[in-house]
């Protein structure tokens, strides 16, 4: 494979990658400039560039969402990236050019030994949003894009990058004024199943330990 294209067919590949893991949950398709620089072990400023030059032309491979400090764990504003359509589409015809891609499969699969496994996990991630409810043991969290039941889970404690709240309703109005995004209906009711499930779960766990019996 030419070297000028080397950067390109990797990154679109990890992204392709990430895209892969974002149809579980959109969250994990998106990943910095930082982040892929550091998997991909490549110069972070010909990254940046070029990310840039795809999301800024019609014909680009990526989609671009620029973030805030206020919504990003390191309080850094960074910009996200995922793989478009258009990006898709040109990995599909990759086989066409390359009669052998046995280079790049022997590039992903190194990539993959040295740490890949953790490819859902942003190292630059963005805060969620969570609260506690007792006697819950459980924290409820919601995060960006706020839209399906797989932007909600159950933690145990508050995230060190997450924001605090008391309530559903109050990490709703939180989504709100940070991310500026209406969290769905979906999204809300996953939620509030968690926290009550976790909610009962603990009522029993009292009654228990003071010798009631439950059912």
């Amino acid at each position: 494979m030419e070297i000028r294209n080397s950067l390109k067919v990797k990154t679109l590949t990890y992204l392709k990658e990430c895209f892969n893991s974002g149809r579980l949950a959109e969250h994990f398709a998106w990943r910095t400039p930082a982040e892929m620089a550091m998997a991909l072990d490549v110069n972070g400023d010909s990254l940046r560039v070029i990310l840039k030059r795809w999301r800024s032309n019609s014909w680009g491979y990526v989609d671009g969402k620029y973030f805030t400090g206020e919504q990003t764990e390191d309080s850094r504003p960074h910009w996200f990236y995922k793989i478009n359509n258009k990006g898709l589409a040109y990995m599909a015809r990759l086989p066409k050019w390359y009669k052998s891609l046995d280079e790049l499969a022997t590039w992903w699969s190194e990539l993959d030994e040295d740490g890949c496994q953790t490819l859902p996990f942003h190292k630059k991630g963005l805060k969620s949003i969570g609260w506690h409810i007792a006697p819950s043991e459980m924290v409820t969290v919601i995060r960006w894009p706020f839209q399906t039941a797989v932007d909600t889970y159950s933690a145990f404690g508050f995230s060190e990058f997450g924001i605090r709240c008391e309530s559903l309703k109050e990490a709703a109005g939180m989504a709100r004024a940070v991310f500026h995004v209406e969290p769905s209906v979906e999204c809300l009711t996953q939620a509030k199943a968690y926290q009550d499930e976790y909610v009962e779960a603990g009522l029993k766990k009292l009654a228990s330990d003071a010798g009631f019996a439950t059912h």
